[in-house]
């Protein structure tokens, strides 16, 4: 049985051989040519660390206003759930912020 639709063999493809021509091809988001990447590396060092010092203080603070809440409310049975979840996180909590901290403070060109 023949093929119902032959493909003429013209040599031509149904896709275009070049790219269409965009008008605006020089405008859109294109970063800086004259980055410094010390110096961007540095100030990226600087705010990982700041913010992980943050977490790791907002989340020893939190801890100790839930305990002191859980005590207003007479809830003493919550408190050991709470603080096996507090042992669990914060180990982890204190190894990012001394890898980040460590990694600030023996940076060169700071």
């Amino acid at each position: 049985m023949p093929d119902p639709d032959p493909v003429p063999e013209t040599g031509q493809s149904y896709l275009p051989l070049t790219p269409p021509i965009v008008e605006n091809e020089h405008f859109g988001i294109r970063p800086p040519s004259n980055i410094n990447l010390e110096d961007h590396e540095a100030r990226t060092g600087r705010f990982i660390a700041i913010a992980l010092v943050i977490v790791l203080v907002v989340s020893i603070v939190s801890q100790y206003v839930a305990l002191i809440i859980l005590t207003i409310y007479h809830r003493e049975d919550a408190v050991p759930s709470f603080e096996h979840l507090f042992n669990a996180s914060f180990p982890v909590l204190a190894g990012l912020v001394g890898s980040a901290v460590t990694y600030y403070l023996t940076k060169k060109g700071k």
